[in-house]
């Protein structure tokens, strides 16, 4: 029986901060805030931690960023 070791894995899997988030993607920090809470097709963060019910630390998985990214350039008009 073989054990999957991280580098068996095609992608790796990555969290970003928000500041790297909004690097990444040249979003103002208040557009990302927005995206999050009306565009539905915006990847969702991860909530590592919470303080009561409230997310404490949230990352986002570097390759949803991405995808959605590309998706965005796919999309633009001609």
């Amino acid at each position: 029986m073989s054990v999957a070791t991280a580098e068996d894995t095609s992608t790796e899997l990555v969290f970003l901060t928000t500041r790297d988030v909004i690097a990444k993607t040249g979003l103002a920090s208040t557009t990302l805030q927005r995206r999050r809470e009306s565009d539905p097709t915006f990847p969702k963060p991860v909530v590592l931690s919470k303080s009561g019910n409230q997310p404490r630390c949230i990352r986002w998985v570097q390759s949803e960023v991405e995808d959605w990214m590309r998706k965005q350039v796919e999309s633009r008009p001609e």
